[in-house]
């Protein structure tokens, strides 16, 4: 009995160590399939332009002729000569910065109306809202262009924020993170004598922190990375985006290919170290999402 006992423990041991192990290799193999072709990228920013295209593709720059490894950042250099990375950047922050502030601020509050504020066609108007999430972005674009237009912040950096400057998603999840709070709390705030704002500002939006920067650090991004509506609105090459820097060099074919890798890395750059600083308020944001939702 003792040894039949002690054989079934055995097994679910090994059964238990043959799980550990297959979850260990998945995770493994999605980390390799996730951050391989950024790792490939920074190692290819190192590379001379001749050694990037080889017969027998190697991850360490290695001379053709002689089979030596090396690193360059001559490609770096070429990258800084070509694009104006201080106006790129300058130009690219500007809009980022700005439309995830007044984005998060008008979001926050329409949530907030949403999860608390029972006013007429409540309901429906948020259906109708969520109901626009199902139409396809490029379906507003020539729309978005002709208002931009007859605003007359065409070809300005205006234009480019204007239009995105609310998020249906955004007010959506505000909506979700704001019902998670107990309403007591505010009960207790406006029986304290706290007018409506005063209870949103220092009762409710501290509450929902973590939510904050999470849509903050994504509205960012987005704006960040944002291609298609630059390249529609804007003409006027002082006013471009790091995104369209980057595809201006994708115009001057393959032979820039060398400097599109390089800027590429000093593209990407900004926005790891920002998921680094904010890493803890992304997770405890993305968890608290999930179980609110």
């Amino acid at each position: 009995m003792i040894l039949h006992k002690a054989g079934k423990e055995v097994t679910y041991m090994r059964q238990e160590s043959f799980k550990k192990i297959l979850l260990y290799a998945v995770l493994i193999l999605t980390t390799v399939v996730m951050i391989g072709p950024f790792i490939w990228l920074i190692f290819s920013s190192l590379k001379l332009q001749q050694d990037m295209y080889t017969i027998y593709p190697s991850l360490i720059a290695r001379d053709r002729a002689t089979g030596e490894l090396y690193i360059t950042f001559k490609n770096y250099l070429e990258a800084f000569q070509i694009l104006d990375f201080p106006n790129l950047f300058k130009n690219t922050l500007l809009v980022a910065i700005i439309n995830t502030l007044v984005n998060l601020f008008l979001n926050s509050m329409a949530g907030y109306a949403f999860a608390r504020i029972n006013f007429p066609g409540r309901e429906k108007i948020f259906k109708i809202m969520l109901i626009s999430l199902m139409v396809p972005g490029t379906v507003l674009l020539i729309p978005n262009v002709l208002i931009v237009k007859m605003l007359g912040i065409y070809n300005t950096r205006a234009g480019l924020i204007f239009p995105f400057v609310m998020s249906v998603y955004n007010v959506f999840m505000m909506r979700q993170f704001f019902f998670g709070i107990p309403a007591s709390l505010e009960e207790a705030a406006r029986i304290d004598g706290a007018g409506r704002f005063r209870t949103f500002f220092e009762i409710a939006l501290p509450l929902v922190k973590p939510a904050l920067v999470t849509l903050g650090i994504f509205t960012f991004l987005w704006n960040y990375n944002n291609f298609l509506w630059p390249l529609v609105v804007l003409t006027d090459q002082q006013k471009y985006t790091l995104s369209l820097g980057l595809g201006s060099l994708i115009t001057m074919g393959s032979s820039k290919y060398h400097i599109l890798v390089a800027s590429s890395v000093v593209v990407a750059l900004p926005l790891i170290v920002i998921y680094m600083m904010f890493q803890k308020y992304i997770t405890e944001g993305i968890i608290a999402g999930s179980i609110k939702g």
